[in-house]
């Protein structure tokens, strides 16, 4: 039946736990397994295929290995698979050992990534002569054979990032000598054991360099001036860099270069001679603490973005700024020394966008020219800034479309020329505090979708408009003729809400008389009962109920609104459950039930929401999530805070694999977590506080995204296993247990650790070894042992 098949593809296939014998598809090119995760063994068969050209295994996380080869192979006049390019195995967790490649020998792109487990590369794979990509991301295990690596001859594309365990050839090597001739891009983030870089006239096609996380890189060899092609250098997080060769200024085609620079003796040249880096279209300078002047911008006139982001002792910017004709981004972000702005930023012609977010020291923007010079500026970001007082003139920047003044605390009015922003759709002056009106002005915005008031607590008017009505006149009298209106706010007006409705729903209707809304917001209607019919506007993407305190019921219509994404019923308490119609909602994407803490179920035709992104249960009176979760696939937040009866979370949850959250704070009867939590391999944030765990699953330490990890108050817990090296923040304070915890060392970007009160704690090993630590807390630890006391002194 299959002898003709050339294309097979089972991707996707979770539950296949047996391999299909390929004996009677001899003609196969392409075959895809990707993301059969209960395949543990290809079937022998696979030597078979002759004319196979693609093998993706990626996502198989249960195969050890590829199958022993035939017998006879060796005997063979061609090898096994002389025709194949292409093969994938990322992200096969438990793969130990690397196949022999003399059986395979064409082979173009090699993809290992993730392949945690594999210790060594088989050394076959330096016969790879037509090998022009290969990954080895992610194989933090491997130690031997990448010596054959440097013997790939026509290899284009190299990326070793995150194997920690690395090392690359000494300045002289001879392994490297012209080997690499063809390399344009190197991927090296995160090699933790990278001290030294190689001499770069080996690799003169370099056009991609990335050291990105090397916190033991203490040079860059001189000979990185002679990568004429060099377009990307990224030197983000290279805490042990000393100093910069002159060398790197001399990249003349260098366009994107990233740097973090701690380092005193690291130091930007004050002006170039020639503009060497003419090329140059976009610059990071991210986390150098000790910059406070920028670098002369002549001889970079061509930049397009430029980023000052947690420069905290930054304080000048260069006038020479106004000549990047060019430059469209400009953001000093968390730059919180600086005060002021040159004017000359106001000579930015192709500016779309400016981040001036947490710069703390800011009181005003300067100085504005007549002409409207900021003309195509789209994004201005002013967000805390808590010194500004004076609001900018916005007569020089009449396209802005997205202003953002949250926060500014000190902010007392708005400028009048804000009503000539006639593309301004978003406004945000959420925190406020000091702001007490909007001036009429606001009215004149004819494009703007959303304006946003949370905070401002000092409002207590708002202006007259349509016919000199206020707003609390004007919305019953005058609903009818918002037929053009996409998002209608109603949040606590808990006094006409309902009389809105109600008229709504009382018209003689003949078209859809909201059919363009797409935002309907009612927080706060304390005296709404009646939840809506939607039929009347079919077209909605926002629902916002929250704090409906009343209201009993939805509406069966929802299940008709197929283009809602956002269902926000937080506080609605007397909800006891939501209509079967709503689980009808295929494109929801956020779903939040906090505090609908009569909701004691949920049904499995969860399951049937694929798209959900995020699911918010706090609060809630469930025991048990059902097993349908695995489903959700886009999952990246689950939050289940204060669920007190919650008792597990299912096995199932490892199949949510863009799972980036998972809140379980203050759930108390939640005493153990899946084995598999390790499969979750986009987790950042685990949150467990106030649980009654008794261990977490040593799967933990595999998580390389994971960020930040917070077990306060698990009285339980007794041990800490190996944390992953990803590690940001561990808060573990009150665990009185809490006896051992696993070496730390490698968890080489740990910011901060709390240990607080963990009274029977003896040790922390490798605590010394960790150079980014900027916080320890260990007040209370009362059984610390005399060793570590003397290896942290």
């Amino acid at each position: 039946v299959f002898s003709q098949l050339k294309v097979l593809s089972l991707t996707g296939c979770e539950n296949l736990t047996i391999c299909p014998d390929f004996t009677g598809m001899p003609h196969i090119e392409e075959l895809y397994l990707k993301g059969c995760m209960a395949l543990t063994e290809l079937h022998p068969s696979i030597w078979r295929l002759t004319s196979l050209q693609v093998l993706d295994l990626s996502r198989c996380s249960q195969i050890t290995a590829l199958p022993s080869q035939p017998s006879d192979s060796k005997s063979l006049k061609q090898p096994l698979l002389d025709r194949l390019k292409v093969l994938n195995l990322s992200s096969c967790y438990k793969l130990t050992t690397c196949p022999d490649f003399l059986c395979m020998p064409y082979i173009e792109e090699l993809d290992f990534g993730s392949c945690a487990n594999m210790t060594e590369l088989h050394p076959s794979i330096w016969n790879l002569k037509r090998l022009t990509r290969l990954s080895l991301r992610e194989c933090e295990s491997l130690e031997e054979g990448f010596e054959e690596v440097w013997r790939l001859v026509s290899l284009e594309k190299l990326d070793l990032s995150l194997c920690e365990r690395i090392t690359l050839p000494s300045r002289d090597s001879s392994s490297l000598n012209q080997l690499l001739g063809k390399l344009k891009i190197l991927h090296l983030p995160h090699c933790l054991s990278l001290t030294i870089c190689p001499n770069f006239t080996r690799m003169p096609h370099l056009e991609e360099l990335d050291f990105d996380g090397c916190m033991e890189l203490n040079q860059l060899d001189p000979s990185i001036g002679h990568l004429k092609r060099l377009t990307h250098l990224s030197l983000e997080r290279c805490l042990s860099l000393k100093e910069l060769p002159v060398e790197v200024w001399q990249l003349t085609s260098l366009e994107e270069l990233k740097l973090t620079c701690r380092s005193e003796n690291i130091a930007l040249p004050s002006q170039l001679k020639q503009p060497m880096l003419g090329k140059l279209k976009a610059l990071y300078l991210l986390l150098c603490w000790n910059l406070t002047i920028s670098p002369n911008f002549t001889s970079m006139p061509h930049l397009q973005k430029l980023h000052f982001e947690d420069c905290v002792k930054f304080i000048q910017l260069c006038p020479s700024i106004g000549h990047l004709k060019s430059l469209t981004h400009l953001s000093l972000k968390k730059c919180t020394s600086l005060k002021e702005l040159p004017k000359e930023v106001w000579q930015l012609t192709s500016l779309e966008e400016l981040d001036l977010s947490e710069c703390y020291g800011i009181t005003a923007l300067p100085s504005q020219l007549k002409r409207p010079m900021l003309s195509k500026l789209k994004v201005m970001n002013l967000r805390s800034c808590k010194s500004l007082t004076i609001c900018p003139v916005f007569t020089c920047m009449p396209h802005i479309e997205k202003l953002d003044f949250s926060d500014c605390q000190k902010l007392i009015e708005l400028d009048p020329s804000i009503g000539h922003l006639k593309s301004l759709t978003h406004l945000s002056l959420k925190e406020c505090k000091s702001l007490k009106a909007l001036p009429k002005e606001v009215w004149q915005l004819t494009s703007i979708k959303i304006l946003e008031l949370i905070g401002c607590y000092q409002m207590t008017t708002f202006p007259l408009f349509w016919d000199s009505k206020s707003l609390e006149q004007l919305f019953p009298q005058e609903v009818s003729r918002l037929t053009s209106q996409e998002e209608l706010h109603l949040s606590l007006c808990s006094q006409f809400a309902t009389s809105i409705l109600e008229s709504v729903d009382s018209m003689p209707l003949k078209l859809p008389l909201l059919g363009k809304v797409k935002v309907l917001s009612l927080g706060n209607c304390q005296n709404l009962l009646m939840c809506p019919d939607f039929t009347t506007m079919p077209h909605l993407e926002e629902l916002d109920f929250e704090a409906c305190g009343n209201m009993i019921e939805l509406h069966p219509s929802i299940g008709r609104l197929q283009s809602l994404t956002h269902l926000n019923l937080r506080g609605c308490g007397s909800l006891n459950e939501l209509t079967k119609d709503a689980w009808q909602l295929t494109s929801l994407e956020n779903l939040d039930l906090r505090y609908c803490c009569k909701i004691a179920t949920l049904p499995s035709e969860l399951g049937n929401s694929e798209r959900l992104k995020q699911l918010f249960l706090d609060g809630t009176i469930i025991t048990a999530l059902p097993e349908s979760i695995r489903h959700l696939k886009q999952l990246n937040h689950l939050s289940l805070n204060k669920c007190y009866l919650l008792k597990e979370i299912p096995e199932g949850i490892h199949s949510c694999i863009s799972l980036e959250q998972l809140e379980a704070r203050n759930c108390v009867s939640l005493a153990s977590l899946p084995n598999a939590l390790g499969n979750l391999r986009s987790l950042r944030n685990l949150d467990l506080s106030w649980t009654a765990i008794e261990e977490l699953p040593s799967s933990i330490h595999s998580l390389m995204q994971f960020y930040e990890l917070s077990i306060v108050g698990c009285k339980r817990l007794k041990f800490l296993p190996q944390l992953p090296r990803s590690i940001r923040r561990v808060y573990a304070a009150d665990c009185c247990k809490m006896e051992e915890i696993a070496d730390v060392s490698k968890a080489i970007d740990l910011w901060e650790l709390d240990l607080t009160g963990c009274q029977k704690l003896l040790d922390v090993p490798g605590v010394e070894q960790l150079i980014c630590l900027n916080e320890l807390k260990l007040g209370g630890c009362r059984s610390l042992s005399n060793s570590f006391k003397k290896r942290v002194q």
